[in-house]
This record gives structure tokens, C-alpha cells and sequence, in this order.
């Protein structure tokens, strides 16, 4: 794989289609994963994040992180579009119970083999990252490590190569690299396309598939 074409790709795309502090309208997140790629790689991107017109200094720990200086606080329900994604990020109560229920639901549906429409697939990505950023830093993450886990590989296993493939993939890197197998992101690198892009409908899901991949990848190597 070429990460530089995959670098260049994000760059021109943030060029065409990304301007101002914060992101105005519902972008998947692209806007905030880009920024993730910027700070990873050393390697500007064009997401400016202050009124220098200058990528900001400010060390990007997650996903999270990005997401709260790419977005204003106001919009996080809006663009968030699902509750248990904006209470996240709003701090707001959370009822981990819920999360875990409705995981092992899926769970089971995708051991069972029965149909999940991709808007399932995303719902379980994000209920998995929010359980995640709720519990990383205390004994819940460690409880539901190994379940978290579980549900992204058989999910994994379960989906063809597309952006949601590599969604899960990068969520499990986060969350245990060791169950990230090597030939997974062997077939992860040779899903770049000529334009050092991924596959996507459009150009946004193209751009959000891209910069996932590159952060895979980063995590899987240096993690």
C-alpha cells in the first residue's frame, strides 16, 4: 500500500470540499477522522482548527477528541444522529446496560447468520465505540474487553471488504490489536484503489473509508 497517494488523496479532498473551523453540515465524521490522519502522520491535510488558519498544536488523542474540535458542541445530537453516540459525547448519563444489551442482540444475529442490513452493521460499530470511550479508563472497558471483541471479529468475518469492514477493523485495534490478524490487513492494504483512495458510493464515504484505513494501519504498527 501506498500510505503517501492515500495521504494526498485525503488532502485533495479536504481542498475540495472541507472549508472554515467547523463543519456545517452532517459529514459521517469525515471532517474529525481526517484531522485523526493529520495528527497521526504528521502530515498536513488542510483541516485548520483555529483562527490562524493553521492546523491547531493541540495534541488530538481520539476520535473523540477530534470530533469535539471539528464539530460545535450545539450540532453533536444533529450530526451524531443516534442518541447513544451524541449522550457520549455530551457526557450525559449513560446506561451501559443498554449498550451491552443491545450488543449481545446483534451479536447473536450475526452468529446465527441472520440478515443485518448495513445500517445494523454501522449501529453496531458505533454502540461498540461508545461503550468503549464510557469505559476505557476505568474497570468497565476491562470487564467488556474481551465481548467488545468478539463482537467486531465475528462482525468482521461476517462482511464483505467495503468502509464498514474497515470501520470494525480499526474499532478492534483500538480495543484489543492483538485479534487484528495480519492477513486482515494484508487485505486491507490491497483494497487501495489506483487514486490511493478506498472504495466508497461517493466521494465522502470514499474519503471517510480512506482515512479509516489509514488509521488501521497506523494503529496496527505502532500501537
Amino acid at each position: 500500500m501506498d500510505i503517501g497517494k492515500s495521504l494526498i488523496f485525503l488532502r485533495d479532498y479536504t481542498k475540495n470540499n472541507i472549508e472554515g473551523y467547523y463543519q456545517q453540515y452532517d459529514d459521517f465524521g469525515v471532517r474529525a477522522l481526517i484531522l485523526l490522519v493529520q495528527d497521526r502522520f504528521k502530515f498536513y491535510l488542510g483541516i485548520n482548527t483555529n483562527q490562524n488558519n493553521q492546523s491547531s498544536d493541540r495534541k488530538i488523542k481520539d476520535l473523540r477528541d477530534a470530533i469535539e474540535v471539528c464539530y460545535k458542541r450545539e450540532d453533536f445530537i444533529e450530526f451524531a444522529e443516534k442518541y447513544y453516540i451524541s449522550d457520549v459525547l455530551l457526557s450525559k448519563p449513560i446506561d451501559v446496560e443498554w449498550y451491552v444489551n443491545e450488543l449481545e442482540d446483534y451479536n447473536l444475529k450475526i452468529v446465527e447468520k441472520k440478515p443485518l442490513t448495513l445500517d445494523d452493521k454501522y449501529t453496531v460499530t458505533h454502540i461498540v465505540w461508545g461503550l468503549y470511550m464510557i469505559g476505557r479508563e476505568n474497570a468497565i472497558l476491562r470487564h467488556y474487553k474481551d465481548f467488545l471483541s468478539d463482537v467486531l471479529v465475528n462482525l468482521y468475518s461476517k462482511t464483505k471488504p467495503s468502509d464498514i469492514q474497515t470501520e470494525t477493523l480499526y474499532f478492534l485495534s483500538l480495543i484489543d490489536k492483538s485479534r487484528v490478524k495480519e492477513d486482515w490487513i494484508i487485505r486491507l492494504e490491497q483494497g487501495q484503489e489506483q487514486d490511493g483512495g478506498f472504495s466508497g458510493e461517493e466521494d465522502v464515504m470514499r474519503a471517510h473509508h480512506t482515512a479509516l484505513a489509514l488509521l488501521t494501519i497506523y494503529n496496527y504498527y505502532n500501537l
